[in-house]
């Protein structure tokens, strides 16, 4: 098992949706739909897993030509492999807080509360493990692994600005109410500009350089629909826009011209909306619910634990051998304490948060 395996077993699975080139994209309900976006997402879920074991293994893995590419590959997105995360984000809550009645106090319980305990949760596992390799319990670790969990071996940054998106949304929902929808996102995205700042004061620029992809997603919510329709009365197909944008975003984003914050934002969006496109200019059968899982009611615990066994592995230094041992052993781990995980918060938020 390696990180070329995983991708190659993924392509599968996505081929096996028996993907057909349609010429415009077509909201035939499944497009941007709650399965469509999952499985989507788990392309991209996929990456950051193997982003982070080649970033972090030092196993001579990358001396391995069919690693060599999977590492190339990987590493021409970057934080990219988010955008998507924040963007079907934002459309889906846009969606629900102007169809669902009284969506937008969810934001706070059980969304905000339930992602608040998961994380704190996963943060004390991760502290435990800690101290067993350290042979000392340090309670102050557990307190930085709060606003930093990398200390105890997984990035925070992503968990965080989520649930500051979440009360920025309620916030400016209740101000502004679904009377004023384009309102309601304008107002967002400027207080997100504005934490876009303060935020990039105190920590690393990565925090927040695909913030705007949330807004983004509302806004498309909006007014895709409208879009699509004027790109269709130009007669080129759907996936050449697809592909400028896809391509736009990555050249905004890697570009040496003016590296910024707000130039990565746009960036991601042009990328987000790009591969929105691309996907939506084929039709698919049932796609693999694995798939569907891993992009979705799985994704979360996939981010948390799947560096849990790199970890351990490369505290200990076992990480030395054969390199693809060292991954089959780190993928079977992850996997067993990620579905471990999911069901034992699955269990946990059903007793907690299903009023």
């Amino acid at each position: 098992m390696s990180p070329f395996i995983i991708l190659t077993i993924i392509a599968i699975l996505y081929l096996f949706s028996a993907p057909k080139f349609r010429f415009y994209i077509e909201r035939d309900g499944h497009y941007l739909s709650r399965d469509w976006t999952s499985f989507v997402n788990a392309l991209f879920i996929t990456l950051v897993v193997c982003s982070h074991g080649l970033n972090l293994f030092q196993t001579g893995i990358r001396d391995y030509l069919p690693e060599k590419c999977a590492a190339f590959a990987v590493g021409q997105f970057g934080q990219l492999m988010v955008t998507t995360f924040f963007f079907y984000s934002g459309y889906g809550i846009m969606y629900s807080l102007l169809n669902r009645g009284g969506y937008a106090s969810k934001l706070v319980f059980p969304r905000f509360v339930s992602l608040s305990f998961n994380f704190t949760l996963a943060v004390m596992v991760y502290f435990s493990v800690h101290c067993i390799l350290q042979n000392e319990i340090r309670w102050a670790a557990f307190v930085v692994g709060l606003h930093d969990f990398q200390a105890l071996g997984n990035p925070t940054w992503f968990i965080l600005v989520t649930l500051l998106t979440y009360l920025l949304t309620y916030v400016c929902f209740v101000l502004m109410g679904e009377k004023h929808p384009a309102a309601f996102v304008l107002s967002l995205t400027a207080l997100i500009l504005v934490s876009i700042y303060l935020i990039s004061r105190i920590k690393p620029a990565h925090w927040v350089n695909t913030i705007l992809c949330f807004p983004a997603g509302m806004f498309y919510y909006l007014k895709g629909a409208q879009i699509e329709d004027i790109l269709r009365k130009t007669g080129v197909p759907h996936i050449a826009y697809a592909i400028l944008l896809m391509a736009a975003g990555w050249l905004m984003y890697i570009a040496d011209l003016s590296p910024n914050i707000y130039t990565e934002n746009l960036g991601g969006i042009l990328f987000a909306v790009g591969v929105t496109w691309f996907v939506g200019s084929f039709s698919w059968k049932t796609p693999s619910r694995f798939l569907i899982w891993l992009g979705g009611s799985g994704l979360f615990v996939v981010y948390m634990f799947h560096l849990l066994p790199m970890r351990i592995i490369s505290t200990l230094g076992l990480n030395d051998g054969n390199p693809y041992l060292v991954w089959l052993g780190v993928t079977v781990t992850a996997a067993i304490l990620i579905f471990g995980f999911y069901h034992t918060y699955k269990h946990l938020n059903r007793l907690l948060f299903s009023k």
